[in-house]
Formats: structure tokens, sequence, C-alpha cells
């Protein structure tokens, strides 16, 4: 058949009509564009709250350490031993897989950067956030908490020594149904 016999109609009814890829169930279908139920996490924003200030307890983290803090709080829990809210923040421990927090170097004595990691992981070698000295720098950054969750959530290493401030902006958690 020469393709002028061919009508639009015709040449658009047989191409929807032809399998062009593989038969899939709707569930898949959904799944692949919208993601899947089951197994992804859902981002739910909070009103920022400070979780942690180490210019109101702890002092300032030293050059090549590390301190470990926590995002989540059990029920009635609150973050003022690590100079942040004396509520929850809304963060209450609840299946929470990672938390979005902005973290902020104040003052550091020196240039360099601070790692902000998953508490009892590996520090990785990419930097959360980059400073010089004197300066007030921040960045928003994913933590993954520890699962099943312990003592700590995750812990800041610091090239320089430096002030952190961290406030929680909202966290990731396994869906819900409703």
């Amino acid at each position: 058949v020469c393709s002028s016999d061919l009508s639009d109609d015709r040449v658009i009814d047989t191409m929807a009509r032809a399998s062009l890829v593989p038969p899939a169930s709707r569930t898949q279908i959904v799944a692949a564009s919208l993601g899947a139920a089951t197994n992804d996490l859902v981002y739910t924003p909070i009103t920022p709250c400070r979780i942690l200030d180490t210019r109101v307890a702890g002092g300032p983290l030293a050059g090549g350490f590390s301190r470990d803090f926590n995002a989540v709080v059990g029920s009635g829990g609150n973050f003022s031993s690590q100079g942040g809210s004396a509520t929850d923040c809304g963060v209450v421990a609840a299946g929470q897989a990672a938390v979005v927090i902005n973290v902020t170097a104040v003052t550091p004595t020196g240039a360099g950067f601070a790692t902000v990691y998953p508490f009892g992981a590996t520090r990785q070698l990419a930097s959360s956030v980059n400073y010089t000295t004197g300066a007030i720098v921040n960045n928003t950054v994913v933590a993954k908490l520890p699962n099943p969750l312990t003592t700590k959530d995750f812990t800041i290493y610091s090239f320089a020594t430096s002030d952190f401030v961290a406030d929680i902006v909202g966290y990731y958690a396994p869906p819900q149904a409703t």
C-alpha cells in the first residue's frame, strides 16, 4: 500500500491500535509515573524550628572534630539541651527516614567546610557548607536518619572551629494511609 493511499485518520487509528510498549497494568503505570505508595517517601514541610545552636549550648565545634545531634525527639522531648527549641518542633519520632535542615556556620575561625551526615555512618567526602573566616554561611541539607533510630540522629564535622545553628524545615517519611 502506498502511503498516499492512507488518510491521516487511518494512520492515526492504526498507530493508536499498535502496541508500541509492552502491556502494563494500571498500577505499574501509576507507580512509574507518580511513585509507589508503599516504597516512596513523602516530604512534609514544617514551620522552621531551631533544633540546635552551639552558641547557646555546647560551645563551638572544634576544628577537625565532629559532634552528634538529634533531629527528632521522643514524645514530650525538646531540643533545649542542644541550644534549640523548648518544644518538639512537631517532629516526634514517628518513622521519619530523613530530615531537611538549614545548617548555618557562624563565624568560623578559618576557611573550610562542614559536613552533615547520618549518625553512626562514615563521613562522606562531600561538604554540606563551605565557609570563610568570620563568615555566616548556610545551606539546606537532607540528613538521612539511622534506621532504627538510635540515641542521636546526625553528625556535623567541621574543618575549622565554628559555631553552628540548625533549623528543621521538613522531613521525609513513608506514606500514611488516611
